[in-house]
């Protein structure tokens, strides 16, 4: 899961209205209203081609229209972790779609801090987000274990890249730590958005 500031943003990506799959089409429809009223910015949402290496990725460029910026998820990415955990994919992807949602709130904050803070605020934001829903469903929403699996699997250790988005287990640790917060009281996004800046160092 990455972003892209404007001028870092590749021009070769083909973006798609659609996953091909109405079922799937409609999930991401859904968190798309959703995360919009959560989190107050409405970028232009689509897919691409990711083949190559599976990614998610957020950028100031107003690619679909609008001028929220972009987020763009790939269809590979979509296909294995519908793959990886058939029952309950949509936890997964939903933790996905809401960690770039937060960057594009980042970018409306102008936001400062080194690829590893920011990526680990988004974990965080991302927890908290999934933890709204939780509440919104009574607990029937989301599958917080099939969403940490997920975002554990894409930690890395590559320290000195400055591209470094957070070891696993800080990243799993961050995204429970969001989990956790509207059950403490902490159901606004600009409130989340704080208490995540004052615990990612």
């Amino acid at each position: 899961m990455s972003a892209a500031e404007a001028g870092d943003f590749r021009t070769d990506i083909k973006i798609r209205p659609t996953t091909g799959n109405t079922f799937v089409d409609n999930g991401f429809s859904n968190a798309y209203r959703m995360l919009n009223t959560s989190f107050r910015v409405q970028p232009g949402f689509g897919f691409f081609d990711d083949s190559a290496s599976p990614n998610a990725l957020a950028t100031t460029e107003n690619l679909l229209g609008g001028n929220g910026g972009t987020v763009l998820f790939g269809l590979r990415l979509v296909t294995e972790e519908i793959q990886a955990d058939p029952p309950t994919w949509g936890s997964a992807l939903s933790l996905i779609m809401a960690h770039e949602w937060t960057h594009i709130a980042q970018y409306s904050a102008r936001q400062k801090g080194t690829t590893r803070q920011l990526e680990l605020h988004a974990d965080f934001m991302a927890g908290w987000w999934l933890g709204m829903f939780n509440l919104q469903t009574a607990g029937q929403g989301i599958n917080i274990s099939s969403a940490a699996r997920s975002v554990f699997n894409k930690g890395d250790f590559d320290y000195n890249n400055p591209d470094h988005h957070g070891e696993p287990q800080e990243r799993i640790l961050a995204t429970l730590g969001g989990y956790e917060l509207p059950l403490q009281g902490v159901r606004d996004v600009v409130q989340a958005f704080s208490v995540a800046q004052q615990k990612i160092k």
